[in-house]
């Protein structure tokens, strides 16, 4: 009987010991880190955070500093952006449809357009007008 209370024991104190680890100590640290930045995140809010942690080709977190150095290991290479802009990668594949022949009628410029729900009601009122919606 003492044996078993001593086995159980042993695996209570082996598991609190396991549990107290840090969360960055449980998880692989980020290959690299930019921080002090402006990171435009391109969320339905384009909220602008201070730092990015990257790890292989995927963005593993996008924070405050103080959350993303939290998950700096010791192999982490850290930039400071000493507060430059970081924009998502952008993939340019259009055609510019609108300087070929007659099809230059459905141009709509979204100059100035602030938020996403204007640019679709645009969108929507050039469609009517054009008779297509």
């Amino acid at each position: 009987m003492k044996g078993q209370i001593w086995i159980a024991a042993s695996i209570a104190i082996a598991l609190v010991i396991l549990g107290e680890q840090p969360a960055a100590a449980q998880q692989f640290a980020p290959d690299f880190v930019l921080k002090n930045g402006k990171m435009i995140t391109v969320d339905n809010r384009f909220t602008i955070a201070e730092a990015v942690a990257v790890r292989g080709e995927r963005i593993v977190d996008v924070g405050t500093n103080d959350e993303i150095d939290a998950l700096v290991g010791p192999e982490t290479t850290v930039i400071d952006l000493e507060g430059r802009s970081v924009i998502p990668g952008l993939i340019d594949n259009h055609g510019h449809i609108m300087e070929e022949g007659p099809i230059w009628q459905l141009e709509l410029r979204l100059d100035g357009i602030e938020t996403r729900a204007e640019a679709l009601q645009m969108m929507r009122d050039q469609a009517i007008a054009l008779g297509t919606g």
